[in-house]
């Protein structure tokens, strides 16, 4: 399986974006959920995930809200995000639990920040717009595909799902079994 992932980060100013403290997160996501609310319905029959939402989310900084202030976030609480969510799932459910499933991607990177390891890199990335793709926390504890060590890099092979915002990502973010490790699987 070849993937081919492409940016849909907008370089469109937003007319209030979410960037340092105190900031009305959950106003914001209130008033960005009433905006996608209409077509909602027809979405959730179709299967589908609105581009233009997360397009909106990127523009206004939500989708960094969690984002530590030194790496280009506002450093929302859990609890400010969790609300915020609430706020955003009143209008648009897909919207919100997509959201979601990339902010808790993003929590983890945090915790990294916070613990001493180097989080830049990713956490970076959703400063600057980026999307996490998240396939799923089952993933997380038994991971399924095979990765093989080949000259540049790696082969990977895997069935990921479900896959949270592949519609809209720029980031996937999972896990796979190297059996052949030097220091084992």
């Amino acid at each position: 399986m070849t993937m081919t992932m492409t940016s849909t980060t907008s370089a469109a100013p937003a007319p209030h974006r979410v960037t340092s403290h105190p900031v009305d997160l959950v106003g914001v996501t209130r008033d960005l959920g009433r905006q996608f609310a209409p077509g909602c319905a027809e979405r959730d029959q179709a299967g589908t995930l609105s581009a233009e939402a997360f397009d909106r989310l990127r523009a206004t900084g939500v989708t960094s809200a969690l984002v530590p202030r030194e790496l280009g976030g506002c450093e929302a609480s859990h609890e400010e995000m969790g609300a915020a969510l609430r706020a955003l799932a009143g209008h648009d459910p897909a919207t919100a639990v997509t959201l979601s499933m990339h902010s808790h991607l993003v929590a983890f990177q945090v915790w990294r920040h916070r613990h001493g390891m180097d989080a830049s890199g990713p956490l970076g990335k959703v400063a600057g717009g980026a999307v996490l793709i998240s396939t799923g926390a089952s993933d997380w504890l038994a991971s399924n595909g095979t990765t093989r060590r080949v000259d540049g890099g790696y082969v990977v092979g895997a069935r990921k799902g479900p896959a949270s915002g592949c519609e809209v990502g720029d980031v996937l973010v999972t896990s796979m079994r190297w059996d052949d490790a030097p220091d084992g699987p």
